[in-house]
């Protein structure tokens, strides 16, 4: 049975044969990243062979969730209250803290991201934009959150390689630094 999203071509299994307009393309010590827009839709892709999408966007409507996981993700901080900084351990496209700062413009957000070039992607193509409440930090996960106690209300780890977590960030070591880097 055919869907009737629009955008289901994003959903198919080896996104490197995704047929569209080719925006970008870089290899770095991380990723192989593609900048693709087909449609109405900016699509990053990362990997290589059955590489996967990273961030999607609807270039008609930028506040619209293309891929579930982004919602579900912002629709965690229904559960918290007087939330005044958040920390977000992978950048991509940039498309949660943009939206998480759209809906809280009040919110201190910090992203980790090791990658300069997923900054730059996400600047010049997905409309991600720093600000005074909002940065992002250059280094690995693991050893820059050892640097942070108590400050942040909210914490989402949303860093991937390909189509996985990195390991070292799905350690228990790692849990405990992401534990201590939370308000109480």
């Amino acid at each position: 049975m055919e869907s009737s999203r629009p955008y289901d071509f994003i959903r198919k299994k080896n996104l490197s044969k995704v047929r569209g307009k080719l925006l970008y393309e870089c290899k770095t010590p991380y990723h192989k990243l593609k900048v693709v827009e087909k449609e109405d839709f900016r699509i990053l892709i990362s990997g290589t062979g059955m590489a996967r999408e990273q961030t999607s966007i609807d270039l008609k409507d930028l506040h619209r969730h293309v891929f579930d996981y982004s919602l579900l993700a912002m629709n965690s901080l229904c559960f918290l209250d007087n939330i005044s900084s958040a920390l977000i351990v992978g950048l991509g496209g940039g498309v949660i803290p943009r939206e998480l700062h759209h809906h809280y413009p009040e919110i201190k957000i910090d992203i980790l991201e090791i990658d300069p070039e997923m900054i730059k992607v996400a600047t010049e193509y997905f409309f991600f934009e720093e600000n005074e409440n909002v940065r992002v930090i250059l280094g690995d996960a693991f050893t820059t959150l050892q640097a942070f106690k108590g400050q942040y209300d909210f914490v989402m780890l949303d860093a991937f390689l390909e189509n996985y977590t990195p390991f070292h960030l799905m350690t228990k070591e790692f849990l405990v630094l992401v534990k201590k880097t939370i308000n109480s």
